[in-house]
Formats: structure tokens, sequence, C-alpha cells
């Protein structure tokens, strides 16, 4: 049963300026089996690490995260997760002229011609703050259907902070994942009547150290 208290934690929660000022287009990808996967790895950190250094408006910056598996790519590959965090979709316009531009033009082709293949979407931040240095794992999980949403928040939300984690939600349906994804430093605890998916992540390389030098 959801408390008073519970609902207060989600009024203050969707109150605050972090629920509503982080986007985050998410790419998976994969390379060729001829591919070398050290070049590919060196080639991705490049490309990043070139988009970076420009100032873009309302791009704060970008990570990649290396997975064994997926249940929405399918079978078992190298696994690349990129995650590029920015204010609004807007700035995902000018990422996509910039990504192909100047200095970033040559890993970015580089890496398009060693992929076997990519899947997108689109997340927004619905709780804590984002440091992808203290995450090891991702849980992947539905509203049970029948939950309102004012419900759910309020059995999930309290349980964020309690982890040390993260919460994002999938937007308008732009993913091939389920609707929300928990980052945490351990495998979080879901209620009882929610059913999830736990993967590991290997942080490969993060913008937000660059950022804060």
């Amino acid at each position: 049963m959801v408390s008073k208290k519970d609902l207060e934690v989600v009024a203050h929660l969707f109150a605050s300026e972090s629920m509503n000022a982080m986007l985050a287009y998410v790419f998976w990808h994969w390379p060729t089996s001829t591919a070398n996967p050290s070049e590919y790895t060196s080639d991705l950190i490049k490309f990043h690490t070139a988009l970076q250094i420009p100032s873009i408006p309302g791009f704060y910056f970008s990570h990649i995260f290396h997975l064994d598996k997926a249940p929405w790519v399918p079978r078992d590959l190298l696994l690349y997760e990129d995650w590029y965090l920015m204010e609004n979709s807007a700035v995902l316009d000018t990422l996509n002229l910039v990504a192909v531009s100047a200095v970033r033009k040559a890993p970015h082709d580089q890496i398009a011609h060693n992929a076997a293949g990519g899947i997108a979407g689109l997340y927004r931040l619905r709780a804590g703050e984002v440091d992808p240095a203290h995450i090891h794992i991702a849980c992947w999980f539905d509203k049970p259907a029948g939950m309102t949403y004012e419900a759910f928040f309020a059995l999930v939300l309290p349980l964020i902070p309690q982890s040390g984690g993260i919460l994002w939600q999938r937007q308008m349906v732009l993913g091939p994942t389920p609707e929300f994804c928990w980052w945490a430093p351990t495998s979080p605890s879901l209620p009882k009547s929610i059913s999830g998916t736990m993967l590991a992540l290997k942080l490969i390389w993060s913008g937000k150290v660059m950022k804060s030098e």
C-alpha cells in the first residue's frame, strides 16, 4: 500500500529541477566479426573525446558502457552502450550535425564502417544524480499492467536514493527496451510486484571527467 509519506516524496522529486533537466540519447552497437575489438574501442573513445571539446549548447557529456548481452539485441555480441546526455531533444539536431564534422568525422566514419548494427532510444532522467563511475548494474523493467503512474512512482522513487541509484524513463516509446532503467552500484531490490532484467555494466570511458577538469 502506498503511504501519504511516499506520495509526498514523489511530489518533491517531481518538483525538483533535475527531474526535467536531462535527456539521454542511448545507442547500442556492435562491431562486425572481422573488426578488431581493440581498434573499434579506440576509435569509439576518440570520437567521444572529440565530442566533448567544443562547447555545444545544452550538451552535458557522453559516456560508454560495455555489456556482455542485452535482450533487445538478437544474439550475444561484443556490445557497446553509448549515452549522450543533454538538456532537451532540440540538442539532438546539433549533435547529429556535429558528430560528422571536423575532427569527429574520421573516428565516426571508422566506427560506422566497422559496426555490424545498432539500436537507439531516448530516455528522461526521473531520479538521482548522474555519475556513471559508480554504476555497475542496469535493471530494466516495465510498470505493472493496471497500475497508475502515480502509484508506480510512489512505490519506486523512494527506493532510488536508498540504493545510490538513478532512474530513467523511456520517452514516446522510442527504444527497444522496457520503459524504465534503474542504474545502481549493486543489484537493486525491486518491489515484489515488479520483475526486471539485471545487466552488468562496465564503464569504458566517461566525458564527465573531462567536463569537471
